[in-house]
């Protein structure tokens, strides 16, 4: 009921915003056809437009902020569940192997693209890169999600060939895996000789300009890595922090559930 009645006060705002301005419409066509208007008349109409036309955009953005239906669920409402959720699927117990069923590793590709689109949305159109690594002896990507809509990582085949391959190539991620810890790592600009980035082609050069790294469970070696194509796109930022925990946790879940499934198949 309330939502209801803020929607009717903010489209009866929009409509007496748009009469005033077809008032002074009428107004300024009259003028022009009574052949009475000279320069002084002319600019004083133009200017009562130009302050009609602001303050109905002001008044609307306002209307809009102060009466459009607001979320319906709150980002960290939404996070605190998740993370209810996790604590009950810890407590079930996990699978020692930390293996990942396929089906589960799909479910946590369907949060990366998720993620892409709030980055896309909120930081600008750029290419982003969004990976899961698991695993801190032989690390291996385990989802992936990228602008392009690719699910398979550029790495792939070569990581086949070679479990050590994110080692040997000195993926950040590495040392975060082996020694996880809650704090989010960002990394603004990658070509920063204080940054000391290990690049594996020019290709990967150009692609990863800007970098998060987070431990998405510290009890269990993961790590969500999101990476852009532009420099200071990707850095710390409070107003989008309750949206990544949230997925996060949600990532976090599916992991600790594709144990479960995994171990009740055994």
């Amino acid at each position: 009921m309330q939502s209801t009645r803020k929607n009717i006060l903010f489209y009866s705002g929009i409509f007496l915003a748009l009469i005033a301005g077809l008032v002074e419409l009428l107004l300024l066509i009259f003028i022009i056809k009574s052949g009475e208007i000279d320069l002084l008349k002319g600019v004083t109409a133009a200017v009562n437009g130009g302050v009609v036309f602001g303050t109905t955009k002001m008044l609307i953005e306002a209307w809009r902020a102060n009466f459009l239906v607001a979320n319906i669920i709150n980002l960290k409402d939404l996070g605190q569940c998740h993370t209810n959720r996790l604590q009950v699927v810890k407590l079930s117990g996990k699978n020692e192997n930390q293996f990942i069923p396929d089906i589960n590793r799909q479910l946590i590709t369907q949060y990366l693209a998720l993620l892409e689109g709030v980055l896309q949305q909120n930081l600008g159109k750029h290419h982003y890169e969004l990976s899961v690594f698991c695993g801190a002896e032989f690390p291996e990507i385990i989802s992936y999600y990228d602008t392009n809509r690719n699910t398979v990582p550029r790495s792939k085949v070569k990581r086949e060939q070679d479990k050590n391959y994110y080692i040997n190539k000195k993926y950040e991620v590495v040392e975060l895996l082996r020694n996880p810890s809650t704090r989010t790592q960002y990394i603004e600009n990658t070509l920063s000789h204080s940054e000391d980035y290990s690049f594996t082609s020019e290709e990967q050069k150009n692609k990863v300009r800007s970098t998060i790294l987070h431990c998405v469970d510290i009890n269990w070696p993961s790590v969500i890595v999101i990476t852009c194509d532009k420099e200071k796109v990707l850095g710390a930022n409070d107003e989008f922090r309750e949206a990544f925990l949230a997925i996060y946790t949600g990532i976090a879940t599916d992991l600790y559930l594709g144990s479960l499934i995994n171990l009740s198949d055994a």
